[in-house]
């Protein structure tokens, strides 16, 4: 279903409420436009992690308009908001919508993301050569957000003796993104571009390990994976 129509939010909306009950609940908090006909007549709050960009992949343009047209009829209840965690999304959706959008202040952590081994037990565990140096993508495979093959096609126009000092890490092996890791790993064996695309057990290990962070989306709705670099004063390309 494309989420073309009113209709469709509403369809959604009866498969939910059929499979729990909401009259238990003071408050619901709803992390999909999708979900903008669920359990109508609760207090609610909207918490919109997907930006436009980001919509219309899914979804494609006209679901986007129908669902702008629906967050508006739907702010009109008095018991629903819409927040984001990022005031730049919350105005830019305030004007598409004409919806009052409310941000969450946000700030990392960075004890979160400290790691409590050292880089040379995380290259071991690995089996990378310590000498290299350490470019991290922490963004999932996905080709057309995400961009991932962008970077490897630049990376690869460098001449072979800068690129043989370099370990590329690509950790966003989400199973649903396993079919374009073929794709990668068969251009950077033409191209010399030694790589390795696995998770790691925790983030930390991997900014651990980090010379430089790359990031080359087309768009990020938070860029969480940025401020964290950032925050912990690693190298951040955007």
């Amino acid at each position: 279903n494309r989420f073309n129509e009113e209709q469709s939010f509403e369809n959604l909306a009866k498969k939910i409420e059929n499979k729990m009950s909401f009259d238990k609940y003071d408050l619901i908090q709803l992390n999909s436009q999708l979900f903008l006909k669920v359990a109508e007549e609760k207090t609610r709050i909207f918490t919109i992690h997907t930006n436009p960009f980001e919509y219309k992949l899914d979804w494609e343009e006209v679901s986007f308009k129908t669902m702008l047209e629906l967050m508006y009829k739907e702010s009109m209840l008095e018991n629903t908001y819409f927040v984001t965690p990022s005031k730049y999304y919350a105005n830019l959706y305030n004007n598409l919508s004409n919806t009052n959008i409310h941000f969450i202040p946000h700030a990392i952590d960075v004890n979160r993301i400290i790691s409590d081994n050292t880089r040379n037990q995380i290259l071991d565990k690995m089996n990378i050569d310590q000498d290299k140096k350490i470019i991290l993508l922490p963004s999932r495979l996905e080709p057309i957000q995400k961009q991932p093959m962008l970077f490897m096609k630049a990376f690869a126009l460098l001449d072979d003796n800068i690129k043989d000092n370099f370990k590329i890490i690509c950790t966003g092996k989400d199973k649903q993104y396993e079919q374009f890791v073929d794709d990668i790993l068969t251009f950077c064996k033409q191209n010399n571009i030694d790589i390795l695309i696995d998770r790691f057990d925790k983030m930390s290990d991997g900014y651990k390990v980090a010379d430089i962070v790359m990031l080359p989306s087309k768009s990020e709705s938070f860029g969480y994976s940025a401020l964290e670099a950032l925050s912990l004063g690693v190298v951040t390309i955007l």
